[in-house]
């Protein structure tokens, strides 16, 4: 007979109970089952199924997940008889299996219905087997991320990117922690805390825009140096190719590419600016065919074909320099390249090219500014723009200007009349008034500094170009290139005296020492100073002061008179004295008279000195050394080693030994020009010539001048003539102008035509010029435009004939030194134009024919 268990009987009566709402009884009936046998999942399935029985006073999910778990534990252990009981009580595996996921799924219900991260913890915790565990943990990384996001922090993305490192919304938490970070950083933009940023994060995806950022500041003048810093700073940076091009036109307008090797920091920046510098190293000509413009080189290829409607009027005449045209193509405003590449085409209706790749663009009367290799700069929306040096910007909005950086960031406000730049010195008006600042006091801007400007002046005035003269009413000041001010402000004048400077008051004198930043006193009644000399008169006598001289200081003087920058005279009761560069000095008799002879000339060296005694007169050049003694009274300076005397009335010539040259017999001898002395008699002119010792006899009307080394010209009864170096006449007296071409071929004119005149020869060589104008001139070559009675011509002194006289009008479209000819023949019996382009040995390089309508749009106006 099989006999069943107490304990599983007991299970039986507890599901009979609980099926009756009898808790009490199926607990009594479990407690005793569970006694009998501890290993009983029947037993600890019921008790899950009493805990979640809504008529059971003490309904607890997580005692029936207890019980439930216990039960399907004890399930795996069971033996036969124990499964065999179960399913006498019609309890199967399964429903422990459904048991248990009925639980979680309420109290995943649970969870959610309170929907708060203790819940979802507690379920995620205490429910790791649940089906619902991935889904618990993702509304447990919703609520911990919507927390986190309320924070704006940093700090908190961190946290959970760490805490929770598989969540949904690590990607964006990982991108938003990136930017609070980022922004926590930088938040106000200052240089420091920008580059703080970088050392502690290098790697974060904000670094390009971080750079760029530093570049901004660090670049905002625009200084090559700032550029070069910047790239040593960050070798790696994706901004590479932008610095570069910044960088490249800055130097190639304002350093002629003199950086150009240092900053091309790799083959590709090198290549690609190297190709920008060969499209632009023609010098472009426009032409007009077919209704079209197009523009060639000076050899006459063709770089851009003939397919534009219009071209800025300016290119018309040539010598462009521009780096890009601007041009109308199908309609169509745009800038093009030197491959006719279009770069801008944006609505504009004029351009100004502002240098370092700046162009000033108008759109609809308004003005902007964009970079041809960074693209807009400031919107057309200012009265005006201009490029203050290659530094900063300055715009002008309601009438007043204010300043910006190269990259657009606004600097300063628009309240200033104008800003201007005198050299290093930076000028602000404001009501009428001025203040001065410099470029290395303006720089904090760029990094959110400010500035404060003192309105001082009414007007400012550079001296010694590295100096500011300040005016304020009656007051003067004095500014140096560092900005500071070295000679306060006072009623006062000050006066520059080669290194240093004197100041008068009404109180007196004072001297101002810049290499001290010192005055030497406060007061003296008077100086007198030159570049190797300083007298300072205190009281009644005279302080004698030299620099570099070997000459030892003299006190107490009763006079000082500095004669020029190498000799001085002074003296001290009866003694009287004159020094002379580099020490050398001599006493003076009471009888002496003191003369500089001669006017001051260009190279001090060139000055004498004559000492007049009661017999002779000694004659000194002023390093001190006596050069001559002579009896004569009345000796003056001619040249180098050359002096005119004076003999009773008359006037003769004696060299630096005091020996006669030429006899006293003129009226006047004059100063000497190209070896030649003027000589004066009876109003007629002569001349001596001291390189040859040869006199031409006083017989013309004006001086003899040195035409060239052959030849001198005078000018006779009719007009001028020619002379050769032996003072015989070569040429008729008939020109009433002459201008030097050659050494033997001269500009005359002659009635109201000019010539070139072969002066050896005594011909003409080209006649019937009404009229010529230089292209150049210069030691190396005259070239001239020559009107003659068959037309315009170009000549050279050097190539000669460049291009017949033969052609109704000639423009040089080239340079001076490079010149292209546009030459202009009309045909007025075809009603036709030819125009032919020369380059600048005469040859042809293209010739076009226009009727008169197209004529005139090629025509250069100016």
């Amino acid at each position: 007979m099989l006999v069943t268990p107490l304990w599983a009987d007991k299970n039986k009566q507890a599901l009979k109970a609980l099926e009756k709402g009898d808790f009490e009884k199926a607990e009594e009936h479990l407690q005793k089952s569970l006694e009998k046998e501890q290993l009983n999942p029947g037993a600890k399935y019921i008790y899950s199924l009493i805990y979640i029985d809504n008529r059971f006073s003490r309904v607890n999910l997580d005692s029936a997940y207890y019980f439930i778990l216990k039960a399907r534990n004890d399930y795996q252990f069971a033996d036969e008889k124990i499964i065999d009981d179960l399913i006498k009580n019609q309890i199967f595996e399964n429903d422990l299996k459904a048991q248990q996921e009925k639980v979680e799924s309420m109290a995943f219900e649970r969870a959610s219905a309170r929907n708060t991260l203790q819940d979802f913890n507690y379920f995620i915790d205490h429910y790791s087997a649940a089906s619902q565990l991935q889904k618990a943990i993702e509304r447990r990384n919703e609520l911990v991320y919507a927390d986190v996001r309320k924070t704006r922090m940093w700090q908190a993305y961190k946290d959970f990117i760490e805490n929770y490192p598989s969540a949904a919304q690590i990607p964006e938490a990982k991108k938003e922690y990136e930017r609070l970070l980022y922004l926590d950083y930088t938040d106000d933009g200052k240089l420091h805390n920008l580059e703080r940023f970088l050392r502690d994060h290098p790697n974060s995806p904000h670094r390009t825009e971080t750079e760029r950022k530093i570049l901004e500041i660090r670049t905002a003048f625009n200084q090559p140096e700032e550029y070069l810093e910047f790239l040593t700073l960050y070798p790696k940076t994706q901004l590479i190719h932008e610095v570069m091009k910044r960088f490249f036109h800055l130097d190639k307008d304002f350093n002629n590419l003199s950086y150009f090797d240092k900053y091309a920091y790799n083959r590709h920046v090198k290549d690609s600016l190297q190709a920008a510098v060969s499209l632009n190293k023609y010098e472009l000509i426009p032409f007009y065919e077919r209704q079209k413009y197009g523009f060639m080189n000076e050899f006459g290829e063709v770089i851009l074909q003939s397919n534009y409607d219009y071209i800025k009027e300016e290119y018309l005449c040539g010598n462009i320099k521009t780096d890009l045209l601007e041009v109308r193509e199908n309609r169509e405003l745009k800038l093009i390249n030197y491959v006719g590449a279009s770069v801008y085409s944006q609505g504009f209706d004029q351009t100004t090219d502002l240098g370092a790749g700046f162009v000033k663009l108008r759109k609809n009367g308004r003005f902007g500014v964009w970079h041809k290799g960074a693209g807009d700069i400031l919107d057309a929306i200012y009265q005006d723009a201009e490029l203050l040096g290659h530094n900063l910007i300055k715009a002008k909005l309601n009438g007043l200007w204010g300043v910006f950086s190269v990259w657009g960031q606004p600097l300063m406000a628009h309240e200033y009349d104008e800003i201007s730049r005198i050299n290093n010195f930076w000028i602000f008006e404001k009501d009428g008034l001025l203040a001065v600042t410099g470029l290395k006091t303006l720089k904090p801007l760029a990094d959110g500094g400010k500035v404060d400007l003192n309105f001082k002046y009414d007007e400012v005035e550079l001296v010694k170009n590295d100096h500011l003269l300040c005016f304020s009413g009656d007051s003067e000041s004095l500014i140096n290139s560092d900005l500071d001010i070295i000679i306060n402000e006072s009623d006062q004048t000050i006066i520059p005296m080669g290194e240093d400077w004197m100041v008068k008051r009404d109180s007196g004198y004072s001297y101002y020492r810049e290499v001290n930043n010192a005055f030497l006193e406060e007061s003296f009644r008077d100086i007198a100073f030159s570049r190797g000399w300083l007298g300072l008169k205190r009281d009644s006598t005279w302080t004698l002061l030299s620099e570099g001289f070997g000459f030892e200081p003299r006190f107490g003087l009763d006079t000082v008179r500095i004669l020029n920058n190498y000799i001085v005279y002074f003296g001290k009761g009866d003694t009287t004295k004159l020094a002379f560069y580099p020490g050398t000095a001599i006493d003076l008799d009471s009888d002496d008279q003191v003369k500089l002879l001669g006017v001051q000339q260009q190279h001090d060296s060139s000055q004498y000195l004559s000492i007049k005694g009661k017999i002779l007169n000694r004659i000194y050049s002023e390093k001190g050394e006596l050069m001559f003694r002579t009896r004569y009274a009345d000796v003056d300076y001619l040249t180098d080693n050359y002096f005119s005397y004076q003999d009773r009335r008359y006037k003769g010539i004696l060299d630096n030994r005091g020996e006669i040259v030429v006899k006293a017999a003129y009226e006047g001898i004059g100063h000497v020009k190209d070896s030649l002395a003027a000589i004066l008699s009876r109003g007629e002119f002569g001349a001596f010539d001291l390189g040859k010792q040869l006199l031409i006899k006083p017989k013309y009307k004006k001086r003899i001048e040195k035409y060239s080394s052959n030849y001198l010209l005078a000018l006779g009864d009719e007009g001028y003539g020619f002379l050769n170096r032996h003072g015989e006449e070569v040429s008729d007296f008939i020109f009433t102008e002459v201008e030097y071409w050659t050494d033997e071929i001269s500009l005359v004119k002659s009635g109201s035509r000019w010539a070139l005149f072969n002066i050896g020869a005594e011909e003409e060589l080209v006649s019937g010029i009404q009229s010529f104008e230089f292209i150049r001139d210069t030691e190396a070559e005259r070239l001239a435009y020559f009107l003659t009675d068959d037309g315009f011509g170009v000549f050279s002194n050097t190539k000669g004939e460049i291009l017949a006289p033969s052609f109704n009008d000639i423009i040089n479209l080239g340079t001076p030194e490079k010149p292209l000819y546009f030459a202009e023949k009309h045909v007025p019996e075809a009603d036709f134009y030819v125009v032919v382009y020369v380059n600048a040995k005469g040859e042809t390089i293209r010739s076009e024919a226009f009727r008169e309508e197209e004529y005139e749009m090629i025509l250069c106006e100016n």
